[in-house]
């Protein structure tokens, strides 16, 4: 499955992603040309999503999240595994990893070694809550990283009691968009400077980016964002409301002065 635009065609990159942020990455450059090599075990131990199914290669989410993406099974605890992976860093353009913090390094796959036999690789990590700090050990999903942000508390309703989230996995979403772009950035940068780099995209960040504004309510005012529910700052109608019937609802958003007169003349009220 590719896209027509093939700009990445040409690049190689190794891949070792769990879940969804990574692989859909992954999925992404391989729509626009690169060669995305996923590195597995046998028993699907390197991706949670493997065994969202009847076996190890009948999980829908797990196709979903790596079409196009290529497979390597290797024996990562072996010697012999490490040096495949070596070998293959030597003629790779980079490397794209999701994994907790330090469990490369663990292995003998550490930024360090990897340099070692490729010195223009470069590294992009998507770890939930960073590479350095006090939380960086911490294993994070997405619907973690949503309240960890803020957003759960957010689209609360005014006065609630307490938070009422989904299992809406935005963080992840936001990085595997970020993701593809700050790669094609660091290849370019590497076309200029001939160098590599290593790029830490904490998920949690990139959640926050799409909390701008709310945080720099916080920063302006000081006083915490208060949850809205439904509610937009620019937008009304924008809601769901209530239907004649047993639950029976409707959605609406109207952001425009075009849409608010749509809206009158479908209702009969111009």
């Amino acid at each position: 499955m590719s896209s027509t635009n093939q700009i990445l065609k040409g690049i190689r990159i190794i891949a070792f992603t769990n879940a969804y942020a990574g692989p859909y990455a992954g999925r992404l450059l391989a729509q626009h040309g690169a060669e995305v090599i996923k590195v597995e075990s046998a028993t699907g131990g390197l991706d949670t999503f493997r065994h969202f199914g009847k076996d190890l290669d009948s999980s829908a989410r797990f196709i979903e999240c790596n079409l196009g993406v290529r497979s390597l099974t290797v024996n990562l605890k072996h010697p012999d595994g490490v040096e495949i992976i070596k070998k293959l860093t030597s003629c790779s353009d980079a490397v794209l990893e999701n994994f907790r913090p330090g469990v490369l390094t663990r292995l003998g796959l550490g930024e360090e070694e990897l340099r070692q036999v490729n010195p223009g690789i470069i590294i992009l990590r998507l770890p939930g809550l960073g590479e350095k700090g006090p939380k960086s050990w911490y294993g994070t999903w997405g619907f973690n990283l949503t309240a960890y942000s803020g957003m759960t508390y957010l689209w609360n309703h005014p006065d609630q009691p307490r938070p009422i989230g989904s299992q809406g996995v935005y963080p992840d979403h936001v990085s595997f968009i970020m993701a593809p772009t700050l790669l094609v950035a660091a290849l370019l940068r590497r076309r200029v400077t001939q160098k590599g780099v290593t790029i830490d995209l904490a998920q949690a960040e990139a959640a926050a980016y799409v909390l701008g504004v709310s945080y720099l309510e916080m920063s302006v005012n000081g006083k915490d964002p208060e949850p809205r529910g439904n509610h937009h700052p620019t937008a009304f109608p924008h809601g769901c409301y209530r239907c004649q019937g047993d639950d029976r609802w409707c959605v609406l958003s109207i952001t425009t002065d075009e849409e608010w007169q749509k809206f009158c003349r479908i209702m009969g009220r111009e």
